[in-house]
């Protein structure tokens, strides 16, 4: 690709209009946040949703849900950390973001994901 061809491809910024809430874009939209930074025309308010959403707060009350993360993969390696780390995420929005049983098979899924790899690869 040319510097041109990009240049046109993604500086674009007098003819862009302004994402709307809910707008489904391409992954390589100029719009999408970079580097944990959202366009101007977000409100505070929807960024504060998007980046802490209501299912991952009161986790364990005084705590981010990284910070238990963090605690919680110590030891934990690639793969296997991801796996994890996933399947505690849907145990701990159990219910609150989508069904319960729904929550439930989806930690199961990674729970299995991860208990294939270590017993294929062992614990990394």
């Amino acid at each position: 690709m040319s510097k041109d061809s990009y240049k046109d491809k993604y500086d674009m910024e007098d003819s862009m209009e302004p994402l709307k809430p809910g707008q489904v874009i391409r992954s390589d939209d100029p719009r999408l946040p970079i580097n944990g930074t959202f366009p101007p025309e977000y409100a505070s308010d929807k960024r504060e949703a998007a980046i802490n959403p209501g299912h991952y707060k009161d986790i364990v009350p005084g705590f981010e849900y990284f910070d238990i993360m963090d605690y919680l993969l110590v030891g934990w390696n690639g793969s296997q950390a991801a796996a994890l780390a996933n399947a505690y995420k849907y145990l701990f929005r159990l219910g609150k973001k989508d069904e319960v049983l729904q929550d439930l098979g989806k930690s199961l899924w990674y729970l299995e994901r991860l208990k294939k790899d270590i017993k294929n690869n062992g614990k990394r």
